[in-house]
């Protein structure tokens, strides 16, 4: 019922996708990431390891370890959720229609768990978001137009931001809203003979001691609990989203309140 579910929220999505902005690069959730976010309460959960249910696990590619507060998720499917060019496909019942490399890595999975983990929130002051630009040689008001973008870090950032939303639940909300890098286009009037530099303010929730490592799965011999064959050591995975909703932008000309280190012509 649940892959039904989702297969039927991929359906959905592909006839209803999401609006995306060209202006800017930025971390998008693509429609499989969506439709798992739609599914997050009904994801099976189970107790212990010994208690994973290989098969619902294989089927929905997504389960929680309430023990330990920690999110299972098949590789293949982590990959394909956090590809900006992921489209699905219906026909993965003919082998030729599915990569090599899926099939390799169909045991494959990564834990991330949550059971130590907290949040941090920090409002970070007013930042130059790239260098100055000058309309010294103009003796009038110029319009300057200047795309910009905002990351919040790289690494593993997605790849947990993903996790947290089936297995973390901090004293705020962590959800969709919240992203590793936000931007847009800003328009800025320039007297003459000033300087501009655009500047952002924005808040910034880091989770912290969150432990991720990779499992290798296979089903018991005799049942349909699964077996750890293979799992490598935890390693910290913290990571720092921002909230975009909190993003504040500004076009700064006071002297006081640049800080150029290189400037170019508008």
């Amino acid at each position: 019922m649940l892959y039904l579910s989702l297969l039927l929220l991929l359906i959905t999505r592909l006839c209803h996708p999401l609006e995306v902005s060209h202006s800017h690069k930025e971390f998008q959730q693509n429609i499989l990431y969506g439709a798992y976010a739609d599914l997050r309460n009904e994801i099976p959960s189970f107790q212990f390891y010994s208690d994973i249910d290989f098969n619902k696990l294989k089927s929905f590619g997504i389960v929680k370890v309430l023990e330990t507060n920690s999110v299972i998720i098949s590789q293949s499917v982590l990959n394909d959720s956090l590809n900006p060019d992921y489209r699905p496909s219906l026909n993965t019942k003919l082998k030729k229609d599915i990569k090599q490399s899926k099939l390799e890595s169909r045991n494959d999975f990564v834990e991330f768990r949550f059971n130590e983990s907290k949040t941090n929130t920090a409002m970070i002051d007013w930042t130059p978001i790239g260098q100055c630009h000058s309309n010294k040689k103009s003796s009038t008001t110029t319009t300057f137009s200047k795309q910009w973008s905002i990351s919040a870090g790289s690494g593993f950032n997605g790849q947990v931001t993903f996790a947290s939303i089936f297995g973390f639940e901090p004293s705020i909300k962590l959800d969709l809203t919240f992203q590793a890098a936000v931007g847009g286009t800003l328009s800025c009037n320039v007297g003459a003979g000033k300087l501009l530099q655009v500047q952002a303010k924005v808040k910034e929730t880091t989770i912290e001691n969150v432990k991720r490592r990779k499992l290798r799965i296979r089903k018991s011999f005799m049942s349909q609990k699964v077996i750890l064959s293979g799992e490598t050591v935890w390693e910290d995975s913290d990571t720092t989203v921002i909230n975009k909703d909190s993003v504040e932008t500004a076009c700064v000309t006071d002297p006081d309140h640049l800080n150029c280190e290189t400037t170019s012509s508008l």
